[in-house]
């Protein structure tokens, strides 16, 4: 499975407030995954731009991707309508990229805890996180 990482903080930041992105941010994170195409994608996104885990699963499916999925009644989550697509989980996330720390903790209250299997080397075989710790769940 082809693997990536989708940070929304440059636009969050530089786009929308007009600053610089900070050394040290965090958010919460998705964790998706696109059976057909074989493509797993981990999405963070800032605090202050997705209130909810399913606002960035929103957001993933509207941003030049035009894939279909509608809030649940409550708006407690965002639900993929093709079945190839699959929302695994989330949590929250932190980078420290002054010291080269990428942290993933949590649940997702809308879509359950995230697979950790393989993520940290997933992550790590990124060109943009060599040199990097990755702690997952403080380990």
């Amino acid at each position: 499975m082809t693997f990536e990482l989708i940070d929304y903080s440059d636009s969050y930041y530089r786009e929308i407030l007009g600053q610089e992105l900070p050394a040290v941010r965090s958010g919460k994170f998705v964790q998706i995954r696109d059976e057909e195409e074989g493509m797993e994608y981990l999405v963070l996104s800032p605090k202050g731009l997705s209130a909810y885990h399913a606002n960035i699963v929103e957001r993933f499916c509207s941003l030049g991707r035009k894939i279909g999925g509608d809030y649940t009644p409550k708006k407690d989550s965002f639900r993929i309508r093709d079945s190839s697509w699959s929302v695994t989980g989330g949590g929250s996330w932190m980078i420290d990229s002054k010291n080269r720390i990428f942290d993933l903790a949590g649940v997702s209250q809308a879509y359950g805890r995230f697979d950790p299997s393989g993520l940290k080397d997933r992550i790590l075989a990124l060109v943009e996180m060599a040199g990097y710790t990755v702690r997952i769940d403080g380990m």
